[in-house]
């Protein structure tokens, strides 16, 4: 009787024991959030921990996430492929790893009719060693583990872990976003999350291209911009953060919004400029860049030659577009820098405008206006 009682009381302790929740959010919460987790919804539980049977959720759709009750890791040996007929939220638990193993890209959403709105989410999960491919345009050659696009597109990341993730053609003129690469979106929206030790040619973690922006209360750790190749545009800025504007002609309806809140720059490289950001902006569209309440440490540039390597921290510009020289289209309010270094301007205080030499963690720069 004692020995049934035994095996009761054992069999009630493991039904009644919490789960393992690891957690990958960054733990900050200092600005609140823009976009709260998704509550789930009726959602399809994938419970072989495959790629196949994660990739037959993926086509449907909707709210995914996993039986997972303790830590584990997925290996992906080619691209998961998300809906580009239904919005998206795939959800680890806290628990779930995809690991793309150094050898391909983890997750693509490929393009779709404007007319349509996908939203992609990604939260309580861990993406880590993945790589984009070789070749072909911009869009093929960036996102180490995330790559979507498209006007219509939002994207969302909360509570997450990006590591360890690469693009392969770092010296490619555009090659962008170790962790993330986000084209002509309506907004890509970064939340509780950590970013690690990933890399590409511009925008070690994050690279963007005509979407709106908000990256609040993450983390950016050792994530670098690593293109040394002689000559050409856009290559090794944003050791963390790439964006090259918010909109364009292509992508006229997007978030003109760019704003960095609550979070940690730390440890981050760039060869050209902006160690941790290099953020360009247009004038005279409604668009305004706000960086508060956030830390920039340690952030690098080293120079590629001696005209360029600036914005030990942040390298802002700023295009002039139909006499909209006098507008208000950065802001900087209750921010922290501490001993980041730029080869060139931007290196130890403030500098502000084209031309200056006084500064260690900011260069803003306001190009002229095009013919």
């Amino acid at each position: 009787m004692k020995t049934e009682q035994t095996i009761i009381l054992t069999l009630l302790l493991l039904l009644t024991a919490p789960v393992q929740v690891l957690g990958f959010g960054s733990g900050l919460e200092v600005c609140p959030a823009p976009v709260d987790p998704v509550s789930l919804s009726n959602p399809t539980v994938v419970s072989e921990f495959t790629q196949t049977a994660l990739q037959a959720a993926l086509n449907t759709g909707g709210h995914i996430t996993f039986a997972a009750t303790k830590p584990v890791t997925i290996p992906i040996s080619t691209e998961l492929v998300l809906s580009t007929a239904h919005d998206t939220v795939l959800d680890g638990k806290g628990l779930v790893t995809l690991d793309g193993q150094g050898q391909t890209r983890i997750l693509k959403k490929d393009w779709h009719d404007p007319a349509s709105t996908i939203s992609i989410t990604l939260q309580n999960i861990r993406l880590i060693n993945g790589k984009a491919p070789s070749g072909g345009s911009t869009g093929v050659h960036s996102g180490g583990a995330v790559n979507v696009g498209h006007p219509g597109t939002s994207l969302y990341i909360i509570n997450s872990t990006f590591a360890n993730n690469a693009t392969t053609d770092t010296d490619t003129a555009d090659n962008q976003g170790g962790a993330i690469f986000a084209a002509n979106c309506y907004e890509t929206i970064i939340t509780g999350s950590t970013f690690a030790n990933n890399q590409a040619g511009n925008g070690g973690a994050f690279g963007g291209i005509a979407t709106g922006l908000l990256v609040f209360n993450s983390s950016f750790t050792g994530n670098d911009a690593v293109d040394t190749s002689t000559g050409g545009v856009v290559r090794g800025h944003g050791g963390a953060v790439h964006l090259d504007g918010v909109t364009n002609t292509y992508n006229p309806d997007s978030n003109k919004r760019v704003s960095v809140c609550g979070s940690v720059f730390e440890g981050n490289t760039a060869v050209r400029g902006g160690g941790a950001l290099k953020v360009t902006v247009s004038d005279n569209k409604g668009i305004k860049a706000s960086y508060e309440k956030s830390q920039f440490v340690k952030n690098s540039v080293s120079g590629a030659s001696a005209t360029e390597g600036h914005g030990g921290a942040i390298y802002h510009i700023e295009d002039d577009l139909d006499g909209g020289a006098n507008e208000l289209n950065a802001e900087i309010l209750e921010c922290t820098f501490s001993q980041n270094t730029a080869w060139r301007q931007g290196g130890r205080r403030l500098g502000l405008g084209p031309g200056t030499d006084q500064g260690d963690e900011l260069h803003l720069f306001r190009e002229p206006d095009e013919p």
